[in-house]
């Protein structure tokens, strides 16, 4: 299964490896001028094999010291035959770096047999991926770099689309069968022609991109010596207005903006295209600068804050105009009881209302999760000789508050001995009440000696 933690796995291993090799590439074909580092397909091999070998040795519960020498020892192994064989790194830093990369990709198969990832953070390397892969195509652009040197950040990239989607085909809850094959397949399908068009998208618009993105940024350097141009021509005019000297300084000559022959190259451009253009790159990373300063701002760094006790949900002062909406709320929906109770006396709505309140006053609350009709029923228990009518009664409130269709009324007689009834037990439970606190009074004010 594509969103299992073996796949997720060992994609996660490959496009390190991928990256590594990537990154290799771009350093050394702007150090030395060609495309230097570890062989690639021999670094994939290298990976998905101590990939397996690691899950394959924590299939039984293992200590950490013997996971950590399997990890040396594969580390060890890698890097001897790696950069020894199969390597291309010119000089000591550059082996370093290798040896580096080998030991990150062994700790990146140990992390995903022992942690294998998630979702989130499926996601999170996938958009690592897309714009590391921008930014190669970009440098490749410039430097002049075969086009064949991107493929493999594009199949990581695509990949990683791949692994996300599996894994969320699986968090939803996707049917087994012939509907998931069927799913799987149309994602198949839209990453095939992804692939198309980023290969035609290579072949053809990469070049174009590439030139625009070197022009946007001689123009940005363009305006800048521009701008140090005027600058100076204006110091020197202010300097003017002073007698100078002896031995004072000389006027520097004109500062002249060469373009560079890469571009100059393509055709004779206009210094107004270079002004446009670099005037265009100011904005976006004014643009950008005052985004971050904004974002910057939302964060609070310092003070004092108040500790929170654990368990106790965090109390916030209530706007005005909540406390007024659930007041209105609240009186609201007093005045509708009130209103129904008065103009519908005998309907089971209101006589349900009525024993609510008198089952408070008698200790006969409504539970909690308690039904309407099983908090009559139950009240039926009150008086032995209510209990044919509260019946009724529960069934009449049941047809009014589920039955889609028009209701018998309920009879007035049945209504009138049900509140005549529980207002004799509400009379008697005042009486008693009574009775128990004088009772209570005068023992405690009779002496102990009488």
């Amino acid at each position: 299964m594509i969103a299992g933690s073996l796949t997720a796995g060992l994609v996660s291993v490959e496009r390190m490896v991928v990256c590594w090799c990537s990154a290799f590439w771009l350093f050394t074909m702007t150090e030395y001028g060609e495309p230097l580092g570890i062989s690639l397909w021999a670094f994939l091999a290298f990976g998905a094999a101590s990939f397996l070998a690691i899950r394959a040795f924590l299939r039984r519960p293992r200590t950490m010291p013997a996971l950590m020498s399997l990890g040396i020892a594969l580390a060890a192994a890698g890097t001897a035959g790696l950069l020894w064989k199969c390597s291309t790194l010119p000089g000591v830093t550059a082996n370093a770096f290798g040896a580096l990369a080998v030991s990150s990709t062994v700790y990146g198969c140990v992390r995903a047999c022992t942690d294998p990832p998630a979702a989130a953070r499926s996601i999170s390397a996938m958009e690592g991926t897309i714009c590391f892969f921008l930014a190669f195509l970009w440098v490749q652009t410039n430097t002049g770099m075969d086009a064949r040197y991107s493929a493999p950040l594009l199949a990581a990239s695509l990949a990683s689309l791949l692994v996300v989607l599996g894994q969320r085909l699986q968090a939803v809850g996707a049917p087994a069968g012939r509907s998931r094959a069927r799913g799987f397949a149309v994602v198949g399908i839209a990453l095939a022609l992804i692939a198309v068009v980023l290969a035609l998208f290579l072949a053809f618009g990469a070049e174009p991109l590439g030139q625009g993105a070197v022009m946007l940024f001689y123009g940005v350097v363009y305006c800048l010596k521009l701008l140090v141009w005027f600058f100076n021509w204006l110091l020197h005019v202010l300097s003017s207005l002073f007698p100078a000297a002896e031995g004072g300084m000389a006027p520097e000559p004109q500062m002249t903006v060469e373009i560079p022959q890469e571009v100059a190259e393509q055709g004779d451009i206009p210094p107004w295209v270079l002004v446009v253009l670099g005037i265009a790159g100011l904005c976006a990373l004014l643009g950008g600068l005052v985004y971050v300063m904004v974002r910057l701002r939302r964060f609070r760094v310092g003070g004092r804050t108040a500790a929170v006790a654990a368990g106790k949900p965090e109390r916030h002062r209530m706007r005005l105009r909540t406390w007024l909406e659930r007041v209105l709320a609240a009186l609201r929906q007093r005045l509708y009881l009130l209103w129904m109770l008065a103009t519908q006396r005998d309907s089971p709505r209101a006589l349900y209302w009525f024993l609510n309140r008198a089952g408070r006053r008698l200790g006969c609350r409504r539970r909690m999760g308690e039904t309407p009709c099983a908090f009559v029923r139950r009240a039926a228990g009150l008086t032995a000789e209510l209990s044919g009518d509260l019946e009724a009664l529960a069934a009449a409130l049941s047809e009014e508050l589920y039955a889609p269709m028009p209701r018998q009324p309920f009879p007035r007689e049945a209504a009138g001995r049900i509140r005549r009834g529980f207002r004799r037990a509400m009379r008697r439970a005042r009486r008693a009440q009574a009775a128990a606190w004088l009772r209570q009074r005068l023992a405690r004010e009779t002496p102990a000696g009488d």
